[in-house]
């Protein structure tokens, strides 16, 4: 993927390099307890789950020698879940009472969503530090709603003309109107259409919002790279696709019997697993470069030089693995996996990083982090 050569002043530029120290080991200890407690507690341990995660990944990586710290509260985190999972509740039970309270809470879920988005956002940056320096989020709640709006709104028209057509149908010798039959299969085909506009929107406003200290990033890419990212990604998908499958397919037309057909399913379900996995990866190491490449501040910029191929091998490989082992390679599949993508990374500085860390914060509104504490909501980068 071509970087974006952002201008940084002249003289002397810093390079951070970022390296991560976790192992596999390690981090198994603290993953299988947090399954076994998971589990004994019906769900109620999963905050402290994951703070308990997020502070041995934080620890682990170290920036310029520094280690990052994620200072979460994991009793904040659970208000946060309690609330969405009262959101989703909500829109479910509405859904089985009648089609029109269905869609009311449908309205209430995605007019609520961008702000929840916003608060998570300023939630993790909040409780995330390097070298005693909070980071911050400082996009505003407005601008959340206009970088998620075009992807709740194509999402609401969907279900809501797909209930009403569903209702319709049910009802003996009713004709589907042709208008609304054609209102869902527009609605259902701006998705995958608008897909590259909404991510570009939502990660302009998430990359162009972080902050350290005094310093703001901004992402360069326009929504053209997005678009052809993802025609990208549905050709290495078609294209896998059609040479993993077509071994299994052709062991069906063998043949016959319980044996055999059992055979084809498993291979079939694999290898669609696969191709699941080599397009994941594929994505995931493109966009981390589009990304990290096109963004920075007036004094900081990003790099990433993730390698496909590689990260693609090394997805499948621990695939493999989790499968073999019943999932108890995880631990070290995610250690390996995050080891790839957080060494792929390169930070440049044009000021010390002593004279950058001894900057004060600055804070305009605090009313985000105090939200953000409260419903303790978390998304990550």
């Amino acid at each position: 993927m071509e970087e974006v050569q952002l201008g940084v002043p002249a003289g002397a530029v810093q390079a951070l390099d970022v390296r991560f120290t976790g192992s596999g080991g390690e981090y198994f200890r603290i993953w299988i307890v947090n399954l076994l407690l998971t589990i004994v507690t019906l769900g109620l341990y999963y905050p402290w789950a994951k703070a308990r995660r997020l502070r041995y990944f934080c620890a682990s990586t170290l920036v310029g020698g520094h280690a990052l710290d994620f200072h979460g509260d994991p009793k904040s985190m659970l208000r946060g879940y309690l609330l969405a999972g009262a959101l989703l509740a909500m829109y479910s039970l509405s859904g089985k009472i009648s089609l029109p309270a269905g869609i009311v809470a449908l309205l209430a879920v995605a007019g609520a969503y961008p702000a929840l988005v916003w608060v998570a956002l300023r939630f993790r940056l909040a409780n995330t530090s390097w070298r005693g320096l909070r980071l911050r989020f400082a996009g505003t709640i407005g601008g959340a709603y206009r970088a998620l709006l075009p992807a709740v709104v194509p999402v609401v028209l969907f279900i809501s003309l797909g209930a009403l057509v569903r209702q319709r149908t049910e009802v003996p010798g009713h004709l589907l109107h042709p208008g609304l039959a054609l209102g869902v299969l527009l609605s259902m085909l701006s998705i995958p259409a608008l897909a590259p506009l909404v991510l570009w929107l939502f990660k302009r406003y998430q990359h162009g919002h972080l902050a350290l200290g005094e310093e703001c990033g901004r992402l360069t890419a326009g929504p053209g790279p997005f678009y052809l990212l993802a025609v990208k990604i549905a050709l290495v998908f078609a294209l896998t696709l059609l040479l993993l499958m077509a071994g299994p397919i052709i062991l069906a037309g063998g043949p016959a019997g319980y044996r055999n057909r059992l055979l084809v399913l498993l291979l079939l379900a694999f290898a669609y697993l696969v191709v699941l996995v080599i397009v994941g990866a594929y994505a995931v190491a493109r966009l981390q470069n589009l990304l990290w490449s096109n963004t920075a501040s007036a004094r900081i910029r990003f790099g990433s030089a993730l390698r496909a191929l590689p990260y693609i091998r090394l997805a499948v490989t621990n695939l493999v693995l989790v499968i073999v082992t019943l999932g108890l390679y995880w631990p070290f599949a995610a250690t390996a996996l995050a080891r790839m993508r957080l060494e792929a990374m390169a930070i440049q500085l044009d000021v010390p990083a002593d004279e950058l860390s001894a900057e004060p914060r600055r804070d305009d509104d605090a009313t985000g982090d105090a939200a953000g504490d409260l419903f303790g909501l978390d998304i990550g980068f």
